[in-house]
């Protein structure tokens, strides 16, 4: 994830990644290109942020095999592995995956919310999670196949298991102007279960100099079903049991052909449509039923056109132009209350343009996009938390799409990296707790007016004495957002500040060090205030056997300073936070290699925004 332009998409020899282990199990001494796109054209989807296209070297015909061990320890011991195969004989690959992990954390919350009014509630709650549990079995097939000269097509299948297991404890206090008014200890557990079930296919053709065909396809089977037992125990009511039970079952389909023609060397046109369906079930219920239950089915069609124009004169001046049409069609049915139901049909046009020159070692670029950030189907439907009858978490399926404008500007010299970008962002989506009575709070994601965000960022990265590289990376952000509680209208405007540094040491026989320190400065993002934070990693990595085994140890968070501190006013409730998430640990990973391993599947999604959103 960026700090400046979000996560990124990533593709590997025209593969799009959707495990970012994919691009961590690459070896450095076979990647052969890495190029950034901080400017997507209108051929990505409208909520891309950022593209990073990698180019390997030629797989190696016969068998090749990648193993990769994961071995962590938290307060936990964690442990994870996959085997990749591949079988290229001349136009023939078949590929293949199993792999396995389980890993476990603790975390620690402690929360303290004020309601005010007639009466000053004062809330102090703490999540303390005992083990945090998840394990997941995954596994694929596929195949692709040259059908004559400058023509291929494939398809693959990937399936994963999922089962998770969350203890926590919740002892929570309430007070009525400084006078006690109950306590609860309360004791949670969550089981939860599921799976994916996802098949892609491609063709790719290049008919001659100027014309080629790409043609991707899509299909997706995702469910889960979780239950919570929460137990309360307390002077006022005894002891009390809640019992919270949620299901989603979720298919997706998407097709996508692209159509490439270009003119000459300087002069590229593009077009494609992408079609993508979603039918989305779920159901939340409450026993006893403390607040309302929720039953809903959404559908959801999307068609998308894009043409772009792509002008390169060969001497450092390039054009890239282009814009994107997205119609979305949304029928929300709630089966429980019908007058909460949708039905929303909209149309978004999405510009880009840029223009980028170089000249010698300077090299500039200057860009306006227009994006969308749909909301998850997570935060749109059954998406439930109880801690006690005081607060919970739930989804809100009224949710709109949030649509941004971005400009930005980019410089690169020698050694240094420059980036500046404006963003304006419309109905942006933030995460709100909202008072449900005088005193119970419901944590929820509402959308807001709007919201502007100011980035700048600057990186210089050098190699010394041929051993040592230093990269110093300094950010800066800046959002400004109105929100309405009961001070009246705020401005959140306070900045904050993110220095990377990292040194890098090629060592004697092979061994690489890295110490890398990264601090976050207080300021503002979305409603809250961000408390700072200093963070140390240490990492020493050494190869073995011609290259074949990779060994990397790597110590996160040295000192246990990356834990969050958020404060903040929504409504008529000031609320204080801390998060420890166990981040820090331990970690060796070990890739294997036989025979050189370079997967090279071609196919990409039809539709990633949508797969990301469910």
């Amino acid at each position: 994830s960026s700090f400046l332009y979000g996560n990124p998409v990533i593709y590997i020899n025209g593969k799009k990644v959707r495990e970012v282990s994919e691009v961590k199990q690459l070896d450095v001494k076979n990647i052969k290109t890495v190029e950034v796109n901080t400017n997507p054209g209108a051929e990505y989807d409208a909520s891309t942020g950022i593209v990073l296209l990698i180019t390997t070297h030629k797989r190696r015909t016969g068998l090749t095999i990648l193993a990769t061990t994961l071995l962590q320890h938290n307060h936990f011991f964690n442990y994870g592995g996959e085997v990749k195969a591949n079988y290229k004989k001349e136009k023939f690959n078949l590929f293949g995956q199993i792999g396995y992990i389980d890993n476990a954390q603790r975390q620690y919350i402690k929360s303290m919310s004020e309601f005010v009014g007639d009466t000053i509630w004062q809330i102090n709650g703490e999540i303390i999670t005992e083990k945090n549990s998840n394990k997941r079995f995954g596994y694929g097939l596929g195949v692709d196949y040259e059908l004559f000269k400058d023509h291929e097509a494939g398809i693959k299948y990937e399936g994963t298991q999922d089962n998770s297991l969350l203890k926590t404890r919740l002892p929570f206090s309430m007070r009525a102007n400084s006078i006690l008014h109950t306590e609860i200890e309360g004791q949670s557990t969550e089981q939860s279960g599921g799976g994916n079930h996802y098949v892609n296919g491609y063709y790719i053709g290049r008919f001659n100099n100027k014309l080629s065909v790409e043609l991707f396809a899509d299909f997706l089977k995702k469910y889960n079903q979780t239950t919570q037992n929460t137990t309360e125990k307390s002077v006022l009511d005894g002891v009390t049991t809640n019992v919270i039970k949620t299901a989603i079952n979720n298919t997706f389909w998407a097709v996508a052909p692209k159509i490439y023609y270009t003119f000459n060397d300087k002069n590229k046109i593009l077009f494609g449509i992408e079609y993508s369906n979603i039918l989305a079930n779920s159901e939340l219920n409450y026993f006893p039923q403390s607040t309302n239950n929720q039953e809903s089915s959404s559908k959801e069609h999307k068609i998308s056109s894009y043409l772009g124009y792509n002008f390169d004169n060969l001497s450092g001046l390039a054009i890239n132009a282009g814009v994107r049409y997205e119609l979305v069609s949304l029928i929300f049915d709630d089966i429980i209350d019908h007058k909460n139901s949708i039905n929303r049909t909209y149309g978004d046009f999405f510009p880009n343009l840029n223009f980028s020159y170089k000249i010698g070692s300077l090299w500039h670029s200057l860009s306006y996009r227009s994006g969308i950030t749909r909301p998850t189907y997570r935060l749109l439907n059954a998406n439930a938390y109880y801690v006690n009858r005081f607060m919970y978490q739930e989804g809100n399926p009224k949710l709109l799409p949030e649509i941004s404008h971005n400009i930005q500007y980019n410089m690169m010299y020698s050694f240094m990296y420059f980036s500046a970008q404006y963003s304006y962002k419309k109905d942006p989506i933030l995460s709100d707790i909202v008072p449900v009575s005088k005193n119970i709070q419901k944590s929820t994601y509402i959308n807001f007016d709007k919201m502007q965000v100011f980035n700048l960022m600057l990186n210089m990265k050098h190699k010394f004495w041929k051993f040592y590289t230093p990269s110093l990376t300094i950010s800066y952000k800046q959002n400004f957002i109105n929100v309405q509680n009961y001070k009246g209208n705020q401005l959140l405007n306070t900045p904050f500040w993110m220095i990377d540094f990292e040194n890098n040491l090629e060592l004697p026989k092979g061994y690489n060090f890295y110490a890398k320190y990264n601090y976050t400065s207080t300021g503002t993002s979305g409603l809250v205030y961000v408390g700072e934070k200093h963070v140390f990693e240490l990492g020493l990595q050494k190869s073995f056997f011609n290259d074949k085994l990779n060994a990397s140890l790597r110590v996160y968070d040295v000192f246990h300073k990356d834990i969050d501190y958020l404060s903040g006013t929504m409504h008529n409730i000031n609320i204080s936070n801390m998060n420890d998430n166990d981040n820090r640990s331990i970690m060796l990973f070990l890739v294997w290699r036989f025979n050189n391993y370079n997967k090279q599947y071609k196919g990409e999604s039809a539709a990633e925004d949508e797969l990301k959103r469910l």
